[in-house]
């Protein structure tokens, strides 16, 4: 990595946002299973399905399957604090509400790219919480 290239990924960000993960874990009880790894694990098995809906919504030119799940995609990555994510996910909703699929073409390498580390810092989350929780 270039130092142009780490200054660029300094200013986007951390992959997932600390305080999003903070306010999940406020959740959690005393005794019960971990609310964190519940939603992560939701989230891990449910956006695989979306991200492939995006790809054939923009294939097939179908904007308002663009839009739905570029929404849900969008609402799913914030609440686990990957922004960076969840920003791609708009500008592609926008291009669904706006009937540019076209356009929406080249936006889909970025939000595979995103999904990659956002579904790497999640399966390291994971494997934190499993340590926290029963060490070896």
């Amino acid at each position: 990595m270039t130092m142009q290239d780490s200054s660029a990924a300094e200013e986007a960000g951390p992959i997932l946002n600390a305080s999003a993960l903070e306010h999940i874990r406020a959740l959690q009880r005393p005794g019960a299973p971990s609310v964190l790894g519940r939603v992560i694990t939701i989230y891990l098995e449910s956006s695989p399905g979306l991200l492939q809906a995006l790809h054939g919504a923009v294939s097939a030119g179908d904007a308002g399957a663009l839009l739905d799940s570029a929404h849900s995609l969008k609402s799913s990555s914030a609440n686990l604090g990957a922004m960076q994510l969840s920003n791609v996910c708009r500008e592609l909703e926008n291009l669904g509400r706006e009937g540019n699929t076209e356009a929406a073409g080249f936006l889909l390498k970025r939000l595979d790219t995103e999904y990659q580390a956002v579904q790497n810092a999640l399966h390291s989350e994971l494997q934190a919480l499993s340590n926290a929780c029963c060490p070896s």
